[in-house]
């Protein structure tokens, strides 16, 4: 059934005060247009971004915004619009539903704490999930504060975790591996920290919205200062660290490559990629780069470290207009796996083998 995209947001919304800033969000987020079916896809791809096929679909949902490897083939998946939690034991060749978080419309954040514990935030109430058994069964946490929105969650080793929230721009964090969670900062008077990267060391850098300002932690998360706005795009939206200090951040909503060489103390911008928004990076190890782009649904790849771009692929139906590519998980060997929201339909890609392997339902 074809849906307005504004039908859906009233439907979705209904028992919820929106803030300006909480439109926005819901708007850039571009889940389901006019005219349009949106479905969930997840996929896999074939030696370092080179080739990808199509695996199945996750359900009827928009999109699998969020990605996780547990290690040993256990993959996590985090989706739209129904807040659902989806798990592949054989490295993305088979998905089942686990389970859907509460009533939460998206599960945006993912993170492995190791051990078989796993994290998820979720919007629109701003709730951490928590799983102990590798993603078998989720329990709620704690709302964060009033938050709508946990945008990220990455684990600093050790049980220590921080998590980016929305609409004010909050930092938290976590000391035993997510049982409890108190704030940390607010990033001057941003409305997002919408993405957050571990650089080792203690060391944690933090993309925000408006103004595409960077923000950078020395001890852990504790503290945090302003470092630099990224030309004069709106907020940065993903990360990928290289290694040696070396890191790379995407941007939305022109789809620019920053790079830092002195663990994110100054930025040089490298290039403009075709497709509109960067929403995701991944390093797949020996200067290999992919980057997940929005209005397309194009993967592009570098070998040198971020320095230069190829378009490699465009992911889903060729004819249709806002494919996004929202994340990514580095299996190994040169696989990965690409979470996506795709118009018409959205598939689950598995390489080698060709052709579809399975369609998932509930």
């Amino acid at each position: 059934m074809q849906v307005s995209f504004f039908t859906e947001l009233i439907r979705k919304f209904r028992s919820y005060t929106v803030s300006e800033n909480e439109m926005l969000i819901l708007l850039n987020a571009q889940i389901e247009k006019e005219s349009w079916h949106c479905e969930t896809s997840v996929t896999v791809q074939d030696k370092y971004g080179n080739s990808w096929r199509e695996s199945g679909d996750v359900d009827s949902e928009y999109a699998a915004w969020s990605l996780s490897n547990l290690g040993g083939g256990i993959i996590i998946a985090g989706t739209i619009p129904n807040g659902k939690i989806y798990k592949s034991s054989d490295y993305g060749e088979s998905w089942g539903l686990v389970q859907q978080l509460g009533t939460e419309w998206a599960v945006y954040g993912i993170a492995d704490i190791g051990s078989g514990i796993v994290l998820a935030g979720s919007h629109p109430t701003g709730q951490i999930y928590k799983s102990d058994d590798y993603g078998d069964t989720w329990n709620l946490i704690q709302q964060l504060s009033a938050e709508m929105t946990v945008n990220s969650v990455i684990s600093l080793g050790g049980g220590v975790a921080l998590a980016g929230t929305t609409p004010h721009g909050q930092i938290y964090k976590s000391m035993d591996s997510g049982d409890s969670w108190s704030l940390v900062q607010r990033l001057g008077t941003q409305y997002w920290a919408r993405a957050l990267v571990d650089l080792g060391g203690g060391i944690v850098l933090a993309g925000s919205y408006p103004g595409c300002k960077i923000y950078k932690s020395i001890d852990s998360g504790d503290s945090w200062n302003y470092v630099q706005s990224l030309g004069s795009e709106s907020c940065v939206y993903s990360f990928a660290s290289l290694g040696s200090g070396i890191v790379l951040a995407g941007t939305y909503p022109d789809g620019y490559i920053y790079k830092s060489v002195d663990f994110g103390d100054t930025w040089a911008y490298i290039t403009k990629l075709d497709s509109a928004a960067v929403y995701s990076l991944i390093l797949l190890g020996n200067g290999i780069v992919l980057a997940g782009t929005a209005s397309g649904g194009f993967v592009y790849s570098s070998s040198d470290n971020g320095n230069t771009w190829s378009k490699i692929q465009r992911l889903g139906n060729e004819s249709a207009f806002g494919n996004e590519v929202y994340s990514f998980a580095y299996l190994g060997e040169g696989i990965v796996l690409s979470g996506a929201l795709y118009y018409p339909g959205g598939i689950i890609y598995k390489s080698p083998s060709d052709g579809i392997v399975q369609t998932l339902y509930d």
